[in-house]
């Protein structure tokens, strides 16, 4: 079991899809949930706020129960109950911190898509870097203001006196903060794959 745990989490850290979905679950899922829940007139069918809430808890046990197997042999053997172990050993989460035994081996679409993506400077301290987090910023904390101060939005005014127009603004900025987190997700790919060689190295043809 410890072995197929660890071949599972290596298959998803190699497709460098974990960290997106990790991203766009929490807490951007949720907060989709949230805003479109309050701002629906009569909110949200219950099935699908069931539904959502037990696809976010099953998603984060899942990968907790994953971890936890997969460094079921890095824990050291109790003695007595006082005896102290780090509590790190026993994160199910610390097993996703740990790389791939042979460093990471994407395939060659998502290197391909990571490198378009991704900005060319994973530092950049720009005018342009400036304008795109206070951008992210307006465009999170946006929704969250027409989800709690409703009545302010539809005195502001009158388009947004109706309820759907302010969900369609609040659905519209969450959309864009989901292209932020893209982004963000493929930059840092885009410079964790390089310090590999791995975005410079050409391609085989046969793998094209």
């Amino acid at each position: 079991m410890e072995t197929l745990a660890r071949k599972i989490i290596d298959a998803i850290q190699n497709s460098l899809v974990g960290d997106l979905v990790a991203r766009l679950v929490w807490p951007t899922s949720y907060l989709w949930w949230q805003v479109t829940d309050h701002l629906t007139p009569g909110g949200l069918d219950w099935r699908i706020n069931v539904g959502v809430f037990l696809l976010i808890i099953v998603g984060f046990l899942a990968a907790w129960v994953l971890g936890a197997i997969a460094t079921t042999s890095k824990r050291p053997k109790k003695r007595y109950f006082s005896d102290h172990v780090d509590t790190a050993i026993w994160n199910g989460f610390g097993g996703w911190s740990l790389p791939p035994h042979e460093d990471l081996r994407p395939p060659v679409f998502m290197r391909r898509i990571v490198d378009v993506l991704g900005r060319p400077n994973a530092n950049s301290k720009g005018i342009f870097s400036i304008l795109a987090f206070a951008a992210a910023i307006t465009v999170l904390l946006l929704p969250i203001s027409l989800m709690l101060f409703p009545a302010f939005f539809a005195n502001a005014h009158p388009w947004l006196a109706d309820a759907g127009h302010r969900l369609l603004v609040a659905q519209s900025c969450l959309a864009i903060f989901v292209a932020f987190q893209i982004r963000q997700w493929a930059t840092m790919q885009k410079h964790r794959l390089a310090e590999q060689n791995l975005t410079l190295r050409p391609v085989p043809a046969s793998a094209a």
